[in-house]
């Protein structure tokens, strides 16, 4: 009986191993191709990658950049009708020294509009600069040699028909009088009231933003 049971035994196992034996037989033959699941060409065209027998191009990258590059409309230069000059700058600071940087923005008010195709004369614009902040003491006789390059600056502005107001305010908190300031500068009453009073006579307020500059233009550009 237990013979008959080996027997049983091992003819099954017998079996089962032609069995696997002749599958593989059969399943010789040429490896077919690999084939791709849909919408993988599609994804390497968009990650910018090209497999080609295993290796990866990274030469369409460039490509598309260029193609895209160019096909991105550039800019164009307006000239828009500007209406008669009329501002005031409210110059406002923490540290005089940045009464420089905001005579820039005065420049970069002026110049362009007496370029073409604008070419007004400074005599037509109106200007005003109201002063109430420490770049006051920019402003005081007394301090010229120190602030000699902005002095001058704001000089030649005023020979060009730009007004420096001064705060009264501000000035009697420095200990200023009238007579310390430079023969250019005209003392009001009040910067607020100053500032107040241009805006109703429809003069547009511009307020300088003065930044410290972290990186060269270079870097950024």
């Amino acid at each position: 009986m237990r013979r008959a049971n080996g027997g049983f035994a091992a003819g099954m196992v017998e079996r089962r191993v032609a069995s696997v034996r002749g599958r593989e037989e059969r399943g010789r033959g040429p490896t077919p191709p690999r084939q791709d699941p849909p919408g993988r060409a599609i994804l390497g065209v968009r990650c910018g990658h090209v497999e080609e027998e295993g290796v990866v191009s990274r030469r369409l990258p460039l490509l598309f950049l260029v193609l895209f590059w160019t096909s991105v409309p550039a800019g164009t230069e307006v000239f828009p009708r500007y209406r008669d000059p009329r501002v005031v700058f409210e110059f406002f600071f923490d540290d005089p020294r940045h009464v420089g940087p905001a005579l820039h923005w005065v420049r970069a008010y002026m110049n362009p509009l007496t370029e073409s195709p604008y070419d007004l004369a400074p005599e037509f614009m109106e200007i005003v600069v109201v002063v109430h902040g420490t770049e006051i003491v920019t402003l005081a006789r007394h301090n010229y040699e120190k602030y000699k390059e902005a002095v001058d600056r704001m000089r030649y502005y005023a020979q060009l028909g730009v007004r420096f107001r001064v705060c009264g305010l501000a000035a009697s908190d420095y200990g200023y009088r009238i007579e310390d300031f430079h023969d250019f500068v005209e003392v009001v009453p009040s910067a607020i009231t100053e500032l107040a009073h241009w805006q109703q006579q429809g003069y547009a307020l511009i307020v300088p933003r003065i930044l410290e500059k972290r990186f060269s233009l270079e870097e950024i550009r």
